[in-house]
């Protein structure tokens, strides 16, 4: 009877210690479970702040490649529109008649209103007057000088043929005055001498004062034809130094 109970009691605990050891595994287990949810949790949370943070490094790098191809490109229309400007202003210099010259002027016009689109104000409305379209270090309010400059360069092209015109008549004018001073038969008839109304003393002062004016004319005329060629002559050099100080800022911005 003492060996029944013994056997049953020894049967219990062993059920009692299956069970414990049991509820005991389960609760590890479980613990286990939950600490590997949350260490699945923190990985995927880890994982999908790299994923953003690389998304938005991504994002900021295309933006960046984006801002420096369309720079690229700006930089490659203007010096193409430039070049083609200072090209049809030089045809319609060397244009040999009318029909011609009207057909190059518009080409001029056209495309000194192409380039100036794409100069706009300059930062913050910056006007200097004392800034140098021409400093090699900086292009900090030029734009505006620029468009200026293309502007007079269209407004001598206009008058670059009149001016010859003018020239030309004053200079005839005298050569006539020069002849006339040899020939006694070209004074007589001269269309600024009164003939027989004047004194030999006050003719000359007159003669003299007549040809003063056709030679300040000439001159005048020379000079703003003069003018608009180095003005043309300004402008490829002023673009030269715009267009290389803007690439080396893109290439920095490029590098960095």
């Amino acid at each position: 009877m003492d060996d029944g109970i013994a056997t049953i009691i020894a049967a219990v605990i062993s059920l009692v210690s299956s069970g414990v050891a049991l509820h005991a595994a389960n609760k590890s287990n479980k613990s286990a479970e939950q600490s590997n949810e949350v260490t699945n949790r923190t990985n995927r949370e880890i994982a999908m702040a790299e994923q953003d943070a690389e998304n938005k490094r991504n994002d900021i790098q295309i933006d960046a490649n984006i801002v420096w191809t369309a720079r690229v490109e700006w930089i490659q229309n203007v010096r193409n529109l430039t070049a083609e400007f200072i090209s049809a202003v030089n045809n319609y210099i060397l244009s040999d008649n009318i029909e011609l010259r009207k057909r190059n002027f518009e080409i001029v016009w056209e495309k000194s209103r192409l380039l100036i689109l794409y100069f706009g104000p300059d930062a913050d409305g910056l006007v200097d007057d004392d800034s140098n379209i021409l400093d090699k270090h900086s292009n900090k309010a030029k734009n505006e000088k620029i468009v200026k400059l293309i502007q007079d360069i269209c407004d001598g092209a206009e008058t670059y043929f009149l001016n010859l015109q003018w020239i030309s008549q004053h200079e005839s004018s005298l050569s006539r005055c020069k002849e006339c001073k040899d020939s006694e038969d070209i004074f007589e008839t001269c269309e600024i001498i009164e003939c027989g109304q004047l004194s030999a003393d006050e003719q000359n002062r007159k003669c003299e004062s007549y040809k003063n004016y056709n030679m300040e004319c000439v001159h005048k005329y020379v000079v703003q034809n003069n003018e608009f060629k180095s003005k043309i002559t300004t402008l490829i050099e002023a673009m030269r130094i715009y267009l290389k100080i803007e690439w080396n800022r893109t290439k920095e911005r490029k590098e960095t």
